[in-house]
């Protein structure tokens, strides 16, 4: 499942995984739709080619877990998400 309606599944996902350009909506308001969708949302990993001190200050202000700058190794993401994960 995509976006918000992923939360309200059986199984809710144990991670999200958001790139911030989406189409049609800012990854902001996305996240803002998953924090509404469920108080206790999944940690947010968020997908970005643009990694900035802006960026990182709006994340961490969404409560978003981390970001990680595309592109990246597969071995990374499986690594930051097992890192955020263990939290």
């Amino acid at each position: 499942a995509r976006g918000p309606a992923a939360l309200a599944a059986d199984t809710p996902p144990a991670v999200v995984l958001l790139d911030l350009q989406l189409p049609g909506m800012s990854g902001e308001c996305m996240i803002e739709q998953l924090h509404a969708a469920a108080p206790h949302a999944p940690p947010i990993i968020v997908l970005s080619a643009k990694r900035d001190q802006v960026l990182e200050a709006v994340a961490a202000m969404h409560g978003v877990a981390t970001v990680l700058p595309k592109p990246f190794p597969v071995d990374d993401l499986l690594c930051t998400i097992s890192h955020v994960l263990a939290r």
